[in-house]
């Protein structure tokens, strides 16, 4: 069984270059910080996409909403 590739679910393509993080959302991981890099690479690459998937633990949810921001 064919599985359907990640980068077509999300970004309708496959010719993307995809980058990402799948884990909590929380400030240890890094978030803020691959969103800022994500900006810059996507401004002189435009085949490359990011994605961060996970959520906050309980407590964390406010940086949850920063992050949503920054995006």
């Amino acid at each position: 069984i064919a599985r359907p590739d990640i980068r077509e679910r999300f970004f309708g393509r496959r010719d993307i270059t995809l980058f990402g993080t799948v884990g909590r959302v929380h400030p240890n991981k890094g978030q803020l910080e691959l969103i800022a890099a994500a900006k810059r690479l996507c401004a002189r690459h435009e085949d490359l996409r990011f994605l961060i998937i996970g959520a906050a633990p309980p407590g964390w949810e406010a940086y949850r909403d920063e992050v949503r921001a920054a995006i």
